[in-house]
């Protein structure tokens, strides 16, 4: 996975199971949205449902949480009937070599950046040492395998990430 803007084509393929089994969230929501894989989404070149194209006028992109949603009517309906939706899209952000237009979010360019001036500045230190006193005159404490309730990144850098996190589903 990248942040850079690429094309995707995404397959959801959907097994009839009747009108009481819903994939969408709660029992009067059946399959409202589709989850598109990436975000932000930028464009949408085709959706295609079975062998029919929709038109722009069928269905509403909300491209920043990667929301697809049909139209009927110009009302927000259901996925329900369809077996196969293909989704042709543009995700991702425009990154800093492309000048100006660039749509990176400085919070995860400034958490990058952080983390390559960490890791050069410890560099010359032992990464397992977690304390040093030299009240009367030196102890060391050292962590031994992972850092207890920590993921692999600090803290303050994982806090300034969370909001462009992806959360993972389970089907």
């Amino acid at each position: 996975m990248t942040l850079a803007s690429e094309e995707l084509v995404q397959t959801f393929r959907f097994e009839d199971h009747g009108i009481r089994r819903f994939s969408g969230v709660g029992a009067a929501n059946p399959r409202r949205h589709l989850i598109l894989a990436r975000r932000p989404v930028t464009a949408v070149a085709s959706v295609v449902v079975g062998d029919t194209a929709l038109q722009e006028a069928d269905f509403e992109i909300d491209g920043a949480a990667g929301l697809l949603s049909r139209l009927r009517n110009d009302r927000v309906s259901s996925w329900h009937g369809c077996h196969k939706v293909v989704v042709s899209f543009t995700a991702g952000y425009r990154l800093q070599d492309a000048g100006n237009d660039r749509t990176l979010p400085y919070d995860i360019e400034k958490a990058v950046i952080d983390l390559v001036k960490g890791a050069r500045s410890a560099r010359k230190r032992d990464p397992l040492l977690k304390e040093i006193e030299v009240v009367d005159v030196d102890r060391k404490v050292f962590w031994v395998g992972g850092t207890p309730g920590s993921s692999t990144l600090p803290p303050e850098i994982a806090a300034t990430l969370d909001q462009w996190r992806y959360v993972a589903l389970a089907a």
